[in-house]
């Protein structure tokens, strides 16, 4: 079992090895406290209340958010790919539409949400009846 005591040096300070081990459970099992504190080595017994306490400490916090950041651009280009696969290749014109539509949209050119046509004076209508 590691040493709880040695520090490990992280860039949001420093932190127990059962600490890095807690985040490192806890990032890759998508948030589920008691099991990344068992897979860290602490007590099951405890490891729900332990756990708790670790998700509000902050640096423990810190660093949850720093490598789920990572975790998030490592998986960027495959989700990418993915959306650009759909929008040339989904049977469905529904999906490959929705698609590109994200595309475009990341990409910083998307449709205003409403357009607004204001008109400014008067506005004259005739209506020739052929009378």
């Amino acid at each position: 079992m590691p040493n709880e005591l040695k520090p490990i040096d992280t860039p949001n300070g420093s932190m127990t090895t059962k600490q890095d081990l807690f985040v490192d459970a806890y990032v890759a099992n998508g948030g589920r406290i008691e099991a990344a504190a068992i897979e860290a080595g602490y007590s099951p017994a405890s490891a729900r209340t332990i756990g708790s306490r670790l998700v509000k400490d902050s640096k423990v916090l810190q660093e949850i958010y720093r490598r789920t950041v990572e975790q998030v651009a490592l998986a960027a280009p495959k989700a990418l790919a993915t959306v650009e696969r759909l929008a040339v290749t989904a049977r469905s014109e529904k999906v490959q539409l929705e698609a590109a539509s994200d595309l475009l949209d990341r990409a910083g050119v998307k449709a205003p949400d409403r357009v607004d046509h204001r008109v400014m004076g008067e506005i004259s209508v005739n209506i020739d009846l052929g009378a």
